[in-house]
């Protein structure tokens, strides 16, 4: 399967956007950039949600911003830092992308973007589907792709772009200073775009009754030219009084008429197409749609990649030929995501000095009575650092007494899990009132509004949840964050399982130990192990018996004792049945296990995701897996794509021919020498 666009659809040089279909080849070196939360905080969530701000707090969200965007005043000025827009860097290339906080999703809604400083940009809606990492270097540029809706402001004109497809607006051009209206009707499913509040005379200005019954969001996207520095800022407005000339509408509507039927046809025969070849025809429609094959739909749709669900397999399947081939790339992507995505929000810690991280730790001041629980004078006024140095020096003094070496990294790590500390200082705790300690009241969420909540670095979701405590009544303030100036807050702070994790990889590099997340897949959980020195090993954590198919370490790069981030990455699974579940229990354990991975549904995980079920398809066993995860992590640091696998088939083929060995043996082989035949055919002869 590959979809790519009509001929008819491909846009002229006057207007080319580059050519759409060299966006879509190179989707294949699409790399992930700036993913900061871990895969199990959010469920791997599938897109954007609508949020619950109200109007008034209209902005441009932190966590939808893709690279070399700066937001400010609030979250509603978006800017490009690019120096060189049209390439991003060389790092991206154009149309990177801008998504709003809110979503409109009934009546009619609007907002507006004044030009600060111009440039060629996007600006209209999508659908939750667009990813910030989108841009036309992957083939996900905003005019690209079927789920949005945007018109792209040149210097002298403004067309309207979707689906690849352009028409002209006959707008007036917009300068600096000038404000582009964008008016969403929920309710007609159409959108029309104003400058200035001018529709131009008789122009098609408009997207009529094309438009998803489901939630909008309001998105800019820049560096559609060499121009630098383009600004834009989100504003509210109002739909009252804004001119909707009839004749462009009903001009509109005749052209959307005529793509509906050619659309028909097309749709048509690409189901009974996917039919054929047992691709679930939603799927295959949803791919058609954003013009792209279902080879490089984990390059272009992350969700397929972070979630797997049993549609998304199919296609990837189908994109590799079927059979086992297609579930081991599925699996082999799968994998790669979750280590993207940790070394990607671990990648925030490498910027903590010692100085930084021993501000944070002073930022926090503790009661008298957890001061005193760790040897400290009952008195005001002391902090997290007073409490960590005092524990360093009380058992520098005991090694001094017992003629023993200073304590290393490693003991002074144990001495401090002995007593306890790490959980004081950030263990796991449900959100709660900061004033009482209570659960208990009603959630909304609330636009950032301190200079904490504002800041990018602190708050993960650009969003901050507010409880109205039912028991004291006072109102709480809380977000999801990864910084230790944030989740080391002593009072009431809550902490997931993915902050505690974070925490304590980030403790762990300040302390000089090695550590690593372990992650238990098809499950939403997530936790670490720290490097034992006098056993020499990780020491093995807890996890419940339910819902995952497999246990899987990726380890840390920050400083630290132990083997080091790629070979403290393994499959875990086999480890964790035995010692957790040894006797007479682990056979019943085990078969819960393997039912999961042989479930095609995914109903039996907790996730109702195949990761486990991809990778037992795909043979991909516990070697396999550790494979995966050492190369996924040798290429991250070579700045290799995630979508970049490093495995030749016909490699294959000549090596499971030429040694008469298992083919998965092969692949593993090739996966470890990264592709070079000679060194994986060294490894075979073993």
């Amino acid at each position: 399967f590959f979809f790519a666009p009509m001929p008819g659809d491909v846009p002229s040089a006057e207007y080319e956007p580059e050519d759409v279909m060299d966006g879509v080849a190179r989707a294949a070196s699409h790399e992930i950039t700036e993913e900061l939360e871990c895969p199990v905080q959010r469920s791997m969530s599938q897109g954007t949600t609508a949020s619950e701000i109200e109007p008034e707090a209209l902005c441009w969200s932190p966590q939808k911003v893709g690279e070399l965007i700066e937001l400010s005043d609030g979250g509603c000025t978006a800017t490009d830092i690019a120096t060189d827009p049209k390439t991003g860097d060389g790092r991206t290339g154009r149309y990177r992308v801008a998504i709003g906080e809110q979503a409109f999703s009934s009546g009619k809604q609007a907002f507006a973007v004044r030009i600060n400083k111009p440039g060629r940009f996007c600006v209209g809606v999508a659908t939750g589907m667009l990813q910030r990492d989108w841009h036309e270097g992957n083939g996900g540029g905003a005019y690209q792709v079927g789920c949005a809706w945007v018109i792209i402001v040149y210097a002298d004109e403004i067309c309207k772009w979707h689906n690849g497809v352009w028409t002209p607006t006959g707008l007036p051009a917009a300068r600096e200073g000038d404000v582009i209206q964008v008016e969403v009707d929920c309710e007609a499913h159409t959108v029309a775009f104003l400058v200035n509040g001018q529709g131009g005379e008789g122009s098609v200005n408009a997207f009529t009754g094309s438009l998803p019954a489901e939630p909008l969001f309001p998105i800019v996207s820049f560096g559609g030219d060499e121009v630098a520095g383009a600004s834009l800022t989100l504003e509210q407005h109002t739909m009252e009084g804004a001119e909707k000339p009839a004749e462009g509408v009903a001009a509109q509507l005749a052209v959307d008429e005529e793509m509906a039927r050619r659309l028909a046809n097309e749709d048509a025969e690409l189901v009974a197409a996917a039919e054929a070849a047992h691709v679930p025809p939603a799927v295959a429609v949803e791919l058609a749609a954003a013009q792209l094959g279902a080879a490089v739909a984990v390059s272009q749709f992350p969700h397929l990649a972070a979630d797997l669900d049993r549609a998304a397999l199919t296609v990837l399947v189908a994109a590799e030929g079927g059979g086992d081939d297609g579930y081991r790339v599925a699996a082999t992507l799968a994998l790669r995501h979750k280590v993207w995505q940790c070394r990607n929000k671990e990648r925030f810690y490498h910027g903590y000095t010692q100085e930084r991280s021993e501000a944070a730790m002073r930022r926090w001041v503790i009661s008298p009575g957890v001061a005193e629980k760790f040897g400290l004078p009952a008195e005001e006024g002391h902090t997290w650092l007073d409490v960590v140095q005092h524990v360093k020096a009380v058992a520098a003094r005991e090694a001094e007494a017992e003629g023993r070496p200073a304590p290393g990294p490693a003991e002074l790590w144990n001495k401090m899990s002995s007593l306890n500390l790490m959980n004081w200082m950030f263990g796991y705790k449900q959100s709660r009132c900061l004033e009482c300690g209570s659960q208990k009241g009603r959630t909304t969420v609330d636009a950032p509004r301190t200079d904490d909540e504002k800041n990018r670095q602190f708050n993960l979701e650009g969003r901050v949840y507010v409880l109205h405590c039912a028991d004291c009544g006072k109102q709480t303030r809380w977000w999801r964050s990864q910084a230790p100036e944030i989740c080391l807050n002593p009072n009431n702070w809550g902490r997931r399982c993915g902050e505690q994790s974070d925490m304590k990889v980030w403790f762990a590099g300040y302390m000089g130990v090695g550590n690593r997340y372990v992650i238990s897949v098809d499950n939403d959980h997530i936790w670490t192990e720290s490097w034992n020195d006098a056993e020499g090993r990780f020491v093995q954590g807890h996890v419940h018996g339910n819902g995952w198919t497999e246990i899987i370490a990726i380890g840390s790069s920050l400083p630290g004792t132990g083997p080091g981030a790629v070979m403290a990455s393994e499959h875990l699974t086999e480890r964790y049945l035995e010692n957790l579940w040894p006797g007479d229990r682990n056979g019943p354990q085990r078969s819960k296990v393997d039912a999961r991975r042989r479930d095609a549904t995914g109903k039996s995980t907790q996730l109702h995701t195949l990761i486990g079920y991809a990778c037992a398809r795909g043979g991909l066993d516990a070697a396999g897996v550790t494979a995966v995860l050492r190369a996924a992590h040798e290429d991250y640091d070579a700045g290799r794509p995630l979508a970049h696998l490093g495995v030749d088939e016909a490699a294959v083929r000549n090596l499971t021919e030429c040694f008469g060995v298992d083919e998965v043996l092969v692949r593993n082989a090739l996966i470890t020498a990264r592709g070079n035949v000679d060194r994986a055919a060294t490894l075979l002869l073993g």
